[in-house]
């Protein structure tokens, strides 16, 4: 709850699409003691930002916690995107007393109710959907060598199903007809959803493939950047307090990083000071310390210079020294960010957080006055 609390301090525009998945860590358990950690996340799909997070102890069990999850967040006006798994009575009831739209892929989970469907498509497609009221879309693309064309049917009309399995909230039918046109073959699929929706096919159309962001730009950073499913930190609470940090550090770089991929970010955030404190949520005033304009020199203020640091790049790290009533205290604020990743793990895990502390640097000082340091010489060389 803490964390939902924090991630939705961090949206700016009103959130649109919410694609839920669940993956799992699956290295996190051990044979015969403990299963893998199974995580349930809700991803804002235009923000990239990881909205709040639920612990299974499985995949079957993510029907029980989307509800849950969706309790966390306030999703008023959104769309929310689920797999075949959250194609659910309880789950779309609750999507719709929390007075937002669902898109629920439909496959054989939903037995007769995928069926009349499957066999209405079939009876319908051939003769171009004319009995009914629909609106399509389509769309070609090419990329990884091969040519995709998409076409959205959306069947507005759907009483007969209604009356049929009273499902609720159900206003719309879409069928997705996919064609991949790869070079030595050709790949047709039909996928099918339900939703609350009234919009046409060109808006529920982008809205399914914004579900794909969850894997894009989530489940696959997790496991590239991050190294989540070969991670063996298995101990106790340690795994769940681990992907809340990785959560954590994913919306902070996701906000300000640009067109920068996400291991650049965190690993240019690592050398530089600035970058670190421009990435991190923080006073964005002209008076804040280690504000720096890419492309020209800050002058210094009074009470505040830059030192050389340890490690890092040729010519050392910098540090910004801050006078107190220059601007923001970096002690302060470095507890006070600390401690809400305290409370966001802890909350999160639904038990005991590893400390976490902050020492500075020692090349870094803070204090109203301070004597200058002496001028840095060059090692000599041998």
């Amino acid at each position: 709850r803490c964390f939902a609390a924090w991630a939705a301090t961090l949206t700016q525009t009103p959130l649109e699409v919410i694609a839920i998945d669940g993956k799992p860590s699956r290295r996190s358990g051990r044979a015969g003691a403990r299963d893998a950690l199974h995580v349930v996340s809700a991803f804002a799909a235009r923000q990239r930002l990881v909205l709040a997070q639920a612990k299974v102890s499985g995949k079957s069990n993510e029907i029980a916690a989307i509800p849950a999850l969706l309790d966390l967040l306030t999703i008023e006006g959104a769309i929310v995107t689920i797999d075949a798994m959250g194609c659910q009575r309880a789950i779309a009831r609750k999507i719709l007393d929390k007075k937002a739209d669902y898109v629920l892929a439909l496959k054989g989970n939903q037995g007769t109710l995928h069926e009349d469907v499957a066999l209405f498509v079939e009876e319908q497609r051939p003769r171009d959907f004319a009995d009914c009221t629909v609106s399509t879309h389509e769309t070609v693309e090419g990329d990884h060598g091969r040519i995709e064309t998409r076409r959205v049917t959306v069947i507005h009309r759907v009483a007969w199903l209604q009356e049929r399995h009273a499902w609720p909230g159900l206003k719309s039918l879409i069928v997705v007809d996919s064609t991949r046109d790869a070079a030595t073959r050709i790949e047709r699929e039909t996928r099918c959803y339900l939703t609350s929706s009234p919009l046409g096919a060109d808006r529920l159309g982008p809205a399914i493939r914004q579900h794909w962001a969850i894997e894009n730009g989530l489940h696959w950073i997790l496991d590239v950047t991050f190294h989540d499913d070969q991670s063996r930190i298995r101990t106790a609470h340690a795994p769940e307090n681990m992907l809340t940090v990785r959560h954590i550090a994913v919306n902070v770089a996701a906000r300000k990083k640009g067109k920068d991929s996400m291991r650049l970010a965190l690993k240019t955030a690592g050398w530089d000071d600035d970058y670190l404190v421009r990435l991190l949520p923080h006073d964005t005033s002209p008076d804040c310390p280690g504000r720096k304009r890419r492309g020209r020199h800050r002058a210094s203020r009074p009470g505040e210079r830059r030192v050389r640091g340890r490690g890092g790049r040729a010519g050392g790290q910098r540090a910004v020294v801050a006078d107190h009533a220059g601007g923001a205290d970096a002690r302060d604020f470095a507890q006070a960010f600390l401690a809400l990743l305290e409370r966001a793990v802890e909350r999160a895990a639904g038990g005991p957080c590893v400390a976490v502390s902050f020492e500075p640097h020692p090349d870094i000082v803070l204090a109203r006055t301070f004597k200058p340091l002496a001028p840095l010489t060059p090692p000599r060389r041998s």
